[in-house]
C-alpha cells in the first residue's frame, strides 16, 4: 500500500473540500441545466459502450443523475446502475430522481473516486462525464474504474484536458488556474492517465482539442 505523507493528505483533502463546495453550488442550479448540456454527449456513451439488458453499468461523478434514465433503459429492469458522487447536494438530487422514479435497479452511493474502491471486477461499463478532471487523484480515479469493471468492460470518459498546445497555451493556462481555485484541479492529463491504465483507447472522432472523448477498453483476460 502506497504511504500518503501527513502534507500530501492535507492538499489532498483541500482540493476535494474545495471539489465539493462547487458541486454543491452547482447541485441548486435549475433542474434540467446541465442535462440538456449533457444530451449530445449521452448519445454518443450509449453508442460506444454498447449496453445490453441485464449490464451493470457504473456513472462515475454522477452529479444529479442525468444519465441515469438513457444507462437504465439500456440494461432494462434486469440490469444494475451504480452512481457515485462525493457531492452532498448532488447526491441529494440523484436520490430524489430515483425515489421519484421508483427505479428499484439504480443504487446512488457516496464515494471518492479518487480514494475509494468503486467496485472489484463487477461492472460491465463505466461513465465518466466531467469527473476524472475534477478529483484530487486523477491517476488513482482511473485506476480505481479499471478494477470496478469486469474483463472486457469499456469506460466512456469526456472530460477537458488542461494540456497546453502550441495555439492555446494562455487559455489552457488561464483554464487550469480557474479550475483550481474553484474546484481544487489538479491539471493531470485525463487521457495520459487513460492511457498509462488501459492498454485499449480510441480517442473518438467528435473529440476537440481541449476536449478528451474517449472509449477505454479493459483486456478481455486480467492482465
Amino acid at each position: 500500500m502506497m504511504t500518503v505523507s501527513a502534507n500530501e493528505q492535507h492538499k489532498y483533502d483541500a482540493r476535494l473540500r474545495r471539489g465539493r463546495r462547487l458541486w454543491n453550488v452547482l447541485a441548486g442550479m435549475t433542474p434540467g441545466f446541465g442535462e440538456r448540456l449533457n444530451d449530445p454527449v449521452r448519445s454518443i456513451a450509449l453508442r460506444e459502450l454498447h449496453l445490453r439488458p441485464g449490464d451493470a453499468v457504473l456513472d462515475i461523478g454522477c452529479g444529479a443523475g442525468s444519465f441515469f434514465p438513457s444507462l437504465r433503459e439500456a440494461v432494462g429492469q434486469g440490469g444494475r446502475v451504480v452512481g457515485i458522487d462525493h457531492s452532498p447536494g448532488m447526491l441529494r438530487r440523484a436520490r430524489d430522481l430515483v425515489a421519484a422514479k421508483g427505479w428499484d435497479n439504480v443504487t446512488v452511493l457516496a464515494a471518492d473516486a479518487g480514494r475509494d474502491r468503486l467496485g472489484d471486477h463487477e461492472f460491465d461499463a463505466a461513465v465518466a462525464v466531467s469527473s476524472f478532471s475534477a478529483t484530487a487523484d486523477v491517476r488513482a480515479a482511473v485506476g480505481n474504474a479499471f478494477a470496478a469493471l469486469r474483463p472486457g468492460g469499456r469506460l466512456f470518459v469526456f472530460d477537458i484536458r488542461l494540456v497546453p498546445t502550441p495555439g492555446a497555451r494562455l487559455l489552457v493556462r488561464a483554464l487550469h488556474l480557474a479550475y483550481r481555485a474553484l474546484a481544487g484541479a489538479t491539471g493531470e492529463d485525463v487521457l495520459a492517465e487513460l492511457r498509462r491504465t488501459f492498454p485499449s483507447v480510441e480517442v473518438l472522432r467528435e473529440a476537440r482539442e481541449l476536449i478528451v472523448l474517449a472509449i477505454a477498453e479493459k483486456p478481455a483476460s486480467p492482465r
